[in-house]
């Protein structure tokens, strides 16, 4: 996402928002993939299938060059500018992104095993999380064109969709239906799906251009953090939604 943000002056957040589509995208295929992996090689084999996809991003990876931009070395500043957390809107901006990562990847985590605990079959389980990655990925281009509209300012856009994200997470333990729950994933999707994109399309104009690498990095380092802590909370207080009388049962491989 650095590397991108170097090449684009303008239309930035669209081409940020193409880039990230890729990641709905592929939440969107891999869901019901995963299950038919699962229920035919176990847990560990479909593991070892996902790993092995992974591993293409070595090639991806290789094929990635930060554009020099005029004036400045390529290897100019520091490789840890921990000092970008010292900028009010940076500090700012990261502690809300680590706050919002730790409801961000709940949905993915857990709305399958939610589903079947509503007594959906594991497919139709499966469906719901392909459905908010579908509605993420396309939430991401068409905000990214919003965004360049510049109708409302960048602050504003990232107070919307962090908002409605929010609201989406609250309301997911009140759905008892199949519908209920396939309306809230696609509610979720396209806020969290907007969100992403927009967030790292103002982030240039946060910190400037040449300390965008340095700046991505940071910003998510702080999202890991809140991804680490938030599915393993959000699961411990599943259980206070759930009915103890609820057909749910996992079987270990």
């Amino acid at each position: 996402m650095g590397t991108l943000s170097r090449y684009f002056s303008t239309r930035r957040s669209v081409a940020v928002g193409l880039a990230l589509m890729g990641n709905g995208l592929s939440s969107f295929a891999l869901s019901p993939f995963l299950r038919l992996l699962a229920e035919s090689l176990a847990w560990r084999g479909a593991l070892l299938v996902t790993s092995a996809l992974a591993l293409h991003l070595l090639v991806c990876g290789a094929l990635l060059r930060p554009l020099a931009l005029r004036g400045e070395p390529l290897d100019s500043g520091s490789m840890f500018d921990l000092g970008l957390f010292t900028q009010k809107g940076f500090g700012v901006f990261s502690l809300g992104a680590a706050l919002l990562a730790a409801g961000y990847f709940t949905p993915y985590v857990h709305l399958e095993p939610f589903g079947r605990a509503l007594g959906l079959q594991p497919y139709e389980a499966a469906f719901v999380v392909s459905l908010a990655a579908l509605s993420d990925a396309l939430a991401r281009f068409l905000a990214g064109f919003f965004a360049d509209r510049r109708l409302l300012s960048p602050v504003h856009l990232l107070l919307l969709f962090n908002s409605l994200t929010g609201c989406s997470l609250l309301c997911f333990p009140l759905a008892t239906t199949y519908i209920g729950t396939l309306f809230l994933a696609l509610a979720y999707g396209a806020s969290a799906g907007s969100f992403a994109t927009v967030a790292f399309g103002v982030l240039p104009e946060l910190v400037g251009v040449t300390r965008v690498m340095n700046a991505t990095g940071l910003c998510l380092m702080v999202m890991s953090i809140g991804g680490l802590l938030g599915p393993p909370l959000s699961g411990k207080q599943q259980r206070c939604f759930i009915s103890p009388n609820a057909d749910f049962t996992l079987t270990p491989h």
